[in-house]
């Protein structure tokens, strides 16, 4: 009966240390989208425009674990500060698309991602706040929130044709 009792105890002693740990751990940073609210401007930032250049010719620190707030070059040469990741992965689809005088990027997310997505900006709607749609740690785009967005979205920009395929490339992870 003793035997019995300490290796319950002991197990349990165990899974109190194993569930511990994990609580403490930060997740890895992930590839593809993230969706984090804008905090403000970071002007101390030296951020380059994509210009006619490509992607990869700019600096991309990768992205930052979803639970810290971060500091991110926009495309455009604009400097963020971003609060957590409301959204990070969940991507189904990326699908490039030409429009008339630019590019369209199309983006579908899973169900978790979407109900994230449609949480974060029903917040920013009602505060007429902009979220930065952020990949490899740049942001690709961060819009004024007019009301809310679910599954799917699109992303446009003054992109060229191998620029938007690269912004895609990102956004799939």
């Amino acid at each position: 009966m003793r035997r019995r009792a300490a290796l319950l105890v002991g197990s349990l002693v165990a899974t109190a240390a194993l569930t511990a740990c994990g609580g403490e751990e930060t997740s890895a940073p992930s590839q593809g989208l993230q969706v984090r609210p804008v905090l403000g401007a970071a002007d101390d930032l030296a951020c380059d425009a994509l210009g006619d250049g490509a992607v990869a010719d700019l600096e991309r620190p990768g992205n930052a674990p979803a639970e810290e707030d971060v500091e991110a070059c926009a495309l455009d040469g604009v400097g963020y500060r971003l609060g957590e990741a409301a959204v990070d992965g969940g991507v189904v689809s990326v699908e490039l698309r030409a429009a008339t005088d630019s590019y369209l990027v199309e983006i579908v997310l899973d169900d978790d991602a979407a109900q994230a997505m449609s949480d974060l900006t029903s917040d920013a709607a009602s505060s007429d706040s902009q979220v930065a749609l952020v990949a490899d740690g740049v942001v690709v785009s961060a819009p004024m929130i007019a009301g809310v967005v679910g599954g799917a979205l699109q992303v446009s920009g003054p992109w060229n044709g191998s620029q938007a395929e690269e912004i895609a490339a990102l956004l799939r992870g």
